[in-house]
């Protein structure tokens, strides 16, 4: 599908603000099986900008 497998311009400074706000979302009428807490969403994103890095590194 030709969909890079990296992120630019991940801003770990913005990790929190993201979290947070994302945290501030949830709602009991979303679908989904279980709801995430902002430092579940923080480290989500640490682990995907980590993998971008790591992808980016090697090419």
């Amino acid at each position: 599908m030709n969909i890079d497998p990296t992120v630019k311009g991940m801003q770990s400074s913005d990790f929190d603000k993201i979290a947070k706000a994302a945290a501030k979302e949830v709602s009991d009428t979303y679908a989904v099986p279980t709801y995430l807490s902002a430092s579940e969403i923080k480290a989500i994103l640490t682990k995907i900008q980590q993998a971008s890095d790591e992808r980016s590194a090697a090419k």
